[in-house]
């Protein structure tokens, strides 16, 4: 059974719906058919910082250059039926496995992969997302997902945040991050 070159090298059919199937019918449908939709999807993992605990952002931009694709046996030419199936059903890999069964298919090489730190860029586009969305500011969670972002934008773990509605003389506290010694 092909096993997968662009992961654990575990075999296609026990990752039916991870984004390494797709990357993998992505470069069939290149290399054998000349159908080139979907290779540039970005792809961004979190990983958290072990000394300081905040979480990193990097846009990962695979190479695969050096993965022969072949069929194993000889290759059939789609009819327009199942290319029309293809780019209608393209991010389902149960439609896919139909028309092109991944035992017909061998992958070997190897990838190589450049990781891009944007953890700035990513943090501030969530940060306006929470900030557009007046939810975040009065449930918990999402306030708690504020605090979080906060302190991976400033690098800063240990920094406590709050939210006060200020009227006249008046301040009513929000939503506070740590104990308040004094009152308002």
């Amino acid at each position: 059974m092909p096993t997968d070159p662009i992961g654990d090298g575990l075999p296609l059919r026990a990752k039916p719906r991870s984004g390494r199937v797709m990357r993998a019918y992505f470069l069939i449908l290149s290399r054998l058919y000349g159908i080139v939709e979907g290779l540039d999807h970005p792809i961004v993992r979190i990983v958290p910082d072990l000394e300081t605990e905040l979480d990193r952002y990097f846009r990962m931009k695979p190479d695969f250059r050096f993965v022969r694709v072949r069929r194993l046996g000889a290759l059939e030419q789609l009819s327009d039926q199942d290319r029309s199936g293809i780019l209608e059903h393209l991010t389902e890999p149960e439609i896919l496995r139909e028309i092109l069964p991944p035992e017909q298919f061998e992958l070997s090489g190897f990838t190589m992969i450049q990781a891009v730190d944007v953890t700035q860029s990513e943090v501030i586009s969530s940060l306006q997302s929470d900030l557009i969305d007046r939810e975040s500011m009065f449930c918990q969670e999402g306030f708690m997902r504020l605090r979080r972002n906060l302190r991976t934008l400033f690098g800063k773990p240990g920094m406590m945040a709050g939210t006060a509605a200020i009227q006249g003389d008046q301040v009513l506290l929000m939503q506070k991050g740590c104990d308040m010694v004094h009152s308002c």
